[in-house]
């Protein structure tokens, strides 16, 4: 079953993949760190706090609370706080570091054999699962999972020119954009 696919239900596919998680994976997602309390400011630069980084390798995050909050309970002011344009920064900052610290390798992109298209093939490296979400060059109108033939399988929904990858613990997924 493929939690991508929109002909099953939501309780399908949550159920789906909540029986692919490991209870680690489980506990991961309901953590909630303080949005607030992972990165700090310093000379203009937004830098993210090692606790916020260790939490990410441990696969510790499943969402951030209050990110861009300001108010009495937080201590979080206008003044010391985030400006939308430096909220905009944090998050992207966040976003990088966490795909670039992503488990999931892209070994190879190349032309495709026969026909027209890219073929993009990526790896899980560490024994664990992770969802990625790819940015697709332009005009990519399909994207397919591919065999090492590079015979299609499987069509993956491309929205906003992005598609999203759910990878199992050393898994090789093999792509097809056109």
């Amino acid at each position: 079953m493929n939690g991508n696919d929109s002909s099953l239900s939501a309780e399908q596919r949550a159920a789906n993949l909540l029986s692919l998680m490991t209870v680690e994976e489980k506990i991961g997602q309901l953590l909630q760190p303080f949005g607030w309390k992972t990165y700090h400011k310093q000379n203009g630069a937004i830098e993210l706090d090692e606790s916020f980084k260790n939490a990410v390798m441990s696969g510790g995050v499943g969402s951030l609370y209050g990110m861009l909050r300001a108010d009495p309970w937080t201590e979080v002011t206008l003044e010391n706080g985030l400006s939308p344009e430096e909220g905009a920064r944090a998050i992207n900052e966040i976003q990088r570091y966490t795909i670039e610290h992503s488990h999931v390798v892209l070994d190879t992109m190349k032309a495709a054999q026969c026909g027209e298209g890219t073929i993009l093939r990526l790896y899980e490296s560490a024994g664990g699962r992770e969802k990625v979400m790819l940015d697709l060059p332009n005009p990519t109108v399909k994207a397919c999972f591919v065999n090492l033939l590079e015979e299609e399988l499987e069509e993956i929904p491309v929205i906003d020119g992005k598609i999203v990858l759910d990878f199992r613990p050393y898994q090789i997924i093999s792509v097809k954009c056109v």
